[in-house]
């Protein structure tokens, strides 16, 4: 019977009303809704957009959004950007602005010039030393990077799957393959100068292989303009003043290959070669380089010019500051990347226009050439839209995945809690508050009590003393003290019977067992990092036992009274009759007990602290301390999913599990 009548329903005030509720819990939905959406959105998301806080992220439906982040996942962070741009920039979110301008230029250009373009830079690419590319594809923040799981993978098959033997190689103490990290490069820094080491050389190994897509060139205008800036305090008029020069920005100004003419401009560029350029971009007059007395040089890079062979240079680095700083200007040469590619441009192409006519671009003269990284990014790029749009919105869950798979037995343990939980839920609940409900005890009200006391405290409270019991579980002693208690018990009821008050009897047999237990030696079990301490203190509950209780004492007394009659005992009455009858009730003692089993984190730390032995939700709380946030709300998402699905499936049973009792 509905609560409002039809005749009700045609006043014009009522059905304002009821459109007035319906408004208002709709918007109620939408609280809970909008801030669910957020959470989705940012499970998603990244560095570059993690903080735009839009139901729908940006890179859905922008392209240059979506350049960005792939940006992101090829260098990692913002200063290799500059390093391969010759750009200055701070979060890969400034790059938007350049995508949307160079995409527009790329597209504008001739498919054939833009083949061509890219053919002859892969082609220069190859042609360069490996101390003139960085390796890319690494670890974005909380995640693997493509090329990282191929240098593990290439680490593993090297070795042949012998961790021991790799970790003796390597004399690094981590516990396998994929904990092995990719030696870090900074290729730019003056002292980067790494010991050739076995893990070293197998790395360069293992660089060679690369495509010239899975790595990045770097740039020196943008170390020689950010030199220049802070010897000259950001001021570009000073600059332009000392150097008789025209530049509107300081990312106008190029490292030349020789040493200017004269003046304060020659003087800074014989300042940066000497002090701050690092070795394998130095060139030296072939007579200086064979006077420093190593064989770790490469002849005649130009005619006339050796060049350091790095690595191989790290040990006798001292003696070549020493001879740079003897060197004088006409002796030394930049062999920037910018300096080789304009090279070997020079000797494709005899001029300027020409290169132009056949790369689609406007180049003035060979000064104004950079190198076309961005240009190279956009060609791999474009082809990819769609994977990498797919790819980003399932990468922060994919490495979740991966992190909760590959550590420690986190499913298996947390699926044996939550079963075992429920089980003995099941069990020992429903037959606890069917004896109390059968069988009319005299001391019934006190124990419904005790049960509802356990409820007055809060879990932490009994979190430390049964931490204290677990860890030296009184097996033995627990034991003895029962025997001793049946034992007494059955032998004062035996010789006094119903003369005297049954308390007397129990009080005694307790005392007598509880110090039977105490003078117990031994027997004393650690139940620590097992299932058993995750499980055994939540075995029974107290609100469950008076909730079923309750239950079973709104049943008719003729269903008992009626099996009885036809034979059946206690035990198939409990499972054939108040089982099935008490399911909606059992439904939602079960899905508490799925919910507070699968939450559980700190008793599960605190009883389980062997990584083995952690369950999901402390997995995910080691996640917490590195992951970066968009991360984190990605696998808080996936955690969620089963208690999602569990409510879902048995709405049903929970619905007639809270409507039911009311009813008796």
């Amino acid at each position: 019977m509905s609560i409002i009548s039809n005749v009700g329903r045609r006043s014009p005030s009522l059905r304002a009303m009821i459109i007035l509720l319906y408004v208002v819990l709709s918007a109620g939905a939408l609280t809970i809704v909008y801030p669910l959406a957020l959470m989705l959105s940012t499970s998603v998301t990244s560095s570059v957009d993690v903080d735009e806080f839009k139901v729908i992220p940006s890179y859905f439906h922008d392209d240059d959004v979506l350049f960005a982040k792939f940006l992101e996942e090829k260098y990692i962070r913002a200063n290799f950007v500059n390093q391969a741009y010759g750009k200055d920039i701070f979060e890969f979110r400034e790059v938007i602005p350049l995508s949307r301008e160079n995409r527009v230029i790329w597209a504008a250009i001739p498919a054939e010039a833009r083949r061509t373009r890219m053919a002859e830079w892969d082609e220069f690419m190859r042609s360069m030393p490996l101390a003139y590319r960085n390796v890319c594809f690494l670890s974005p923040p909380g995640m693997t990077g493509r090329v990282e799981a191929m240098y593990r993978a290439f680490v593993s098959d090297k070795f042949h799957g012998d961790y021991a033997e790799c970790r003796k190689a390597y004399q690094e103490d981590v516990t396998a393959f994929r904990s092995i990290s990719v030696p870090f490069e900074r290729l730019i820094d003056r002292d980067y100068l790494p010991d050739l080491t076995r893990k070293y050389q197998d790395f360069l190994e293992f660089k060679r292989t690369l495509a010239p897509s899975l790595t990045a060139m770097v740039s020196l205008d943008v170390q020689y303009c950010n030199f220049l800036s802070a010897r000259y305090k950001r001021n570009l008029e000073d600059l332009n003043r000392s150097f008789g020069s025209h530049y509107q920005a300081f990312n106008e100004i190029h490292l030349p290959e020789e040493a200017p003419a004269d003046g304060p401009q020659r003087e800074m560029w014989l300042v940066f070669v000497r002090e701050r350029l690092s070795l394998p971009f130095i060139g030296v007059r072939s007579g200086c380089a064979r006077a420093i007395g190593s064989d770790a040089w490469e002849r005649d890079v130009l005619p006339g010019i050796d060049r350091t062979s790095f690595p191989a240079i790290a040990p006798h680095a001292a003696d070549v500051f020493e001879a740079l700083k003897r060197a004088g200007p006409e002796d030394l040469r930049v062999l920037s990347p910018e300096v080789m590619y304009r090279r070997f441009l020079q000797a494709r192409y005899p001029s300027t226009e020409a290169m132009n006519e056949r790369y689609g671009t406007a180049y003035h003269e060979w000064l104004d050439i950079g190198l076309p990284s961005m240009e190279a990014d956009i060609n791999a790029f474009e082809p990819q839209i769609s994977s990498c749009r797919w790819r980003y919105v399932t990468r922060n869950y994919r490495e979740v995945m991966n992190f909760i798979g590959l550590h420690g037995n986190a499913l298996w343990n947390t699926l044996v809690l939550v079963v075992l939980s429920m089980a003995t839920q099941l069990l020992v609940n429903p037959l606890a508050a069917y004896a109390l409900s059968r069988f009319r005890l005299p001391y019934t009200n006190r124990l419904l009590m005790f049960c509802l006391a356990t409820m007055a405290f809060p879990p932490e409270v009994s979190m430390i003393p049964s931490f204290l019991l677990q860890r030296n579980f009184p097996v033995g002693p627990v034991v003895a003290g029962s025997l001793m208690f049946v034992m007494l018990f059955g032998v004062w009821w035996l010789a006094v019977g119903r003369r005297a008050p049954a308390w007397i009897g129990l009080t005694l047999a307790g005392a007598i067992a509880i110090a039977t237990g105490y003078s117990t030696p031994g027997g004393y079990v650690p139940m620590l990092n097992t299932y058993s301490a995750l499980i055994l203190p939540g075995v029974a509950n107290g609100f469950a036992i008076f909730l079923l209780k309750g239950f079973f004492d709104s049943m008719p007394r003729e269903v008992y009274e009626a099996a009885t009659l036809e034979g059946a005992g206690e035990f198939r009455m409990f499972w054939q009759i108040a089982v099935p009858m008490s399911a909606p009730v059992l439904a939602v003692i079960a899905l508490g007990t799925f919910t507070a089993a699968y939450g559980s984190f700190m008793w599960a730390l605190l009883v389980c602290q062997r990584e083995d032995m952690w369950t999901l939700m402390v997995w995910l709380y080691e996640m917490q301390q590195w992951a970066p946030k968009y991360v984190i709300t990605a696998a808080l998402t996936l955690a969620a999913i089963p208690t999602l699905l569990v409510f879902v499936l048995c709405q049903r049973f929970i619905l007639r599990g809270i409507v039911l009792p009311s009813m008796h």
